[in-house]
């Protein structure tokens, strides 16, 4: 039953993250869903139910978009050589050039390499 409950909450939870003209619909449908099958007994058909529920959560999850925070929307972020977060372009107040990966160097591609192998996407090289 706290399996059931934890899902119909979630389905909720989701539902209202969707567009307006969307929204309402799914809410409604989730609602008449459970209170239709809120007295079943029978186990198996409350398996059933509940793995339809989780595979609507999962589609859910997929087309429902985020909401993005206020401070993040239309903002652009460069980072210089250290690391650091300049805003703006071309070059920083100390002189130092803004990294937007147009130029690989050596070591960038080292660097790079050496992930991809960490990351099992290249073999390791055989020592000798």
């Amino acid at each position: 039953m706290a399996q059931v409950r934890f899902l119909y909450k979630e389905l909720i939870r989701t539902a209202r993250l969707l567009p307006e003209a969307k929204r309402i619909p799914a809410l409604q449908e989730i609602r008449t869903k459970f209170r239709e099958h809120a007295g079943e007994t029978d186990a198996a058909k409350i398996e059933e139910m509940k793995h339809d529920a989780e595979s609507r959560l999962k589609f859910l999850k997929m087309v429902t978009p985020r909401r993005p925070s206020k401070e993040a929307e239309n903002k652009v972020y460069r980072v210089d050589e250290k690391g650091e977060i300049v805003e703006g372009h071309g070059v920083c107040a100390n002189d130092a050039r803004l990294s937007h990966f147009g130029m690989v160097t050596d070591e960038m591609r080292f660097i790079n390499e050496q992930q991809m192998r960490r990351m099992h996407y290249l073999p390791y090289k055989k020592r000798i």
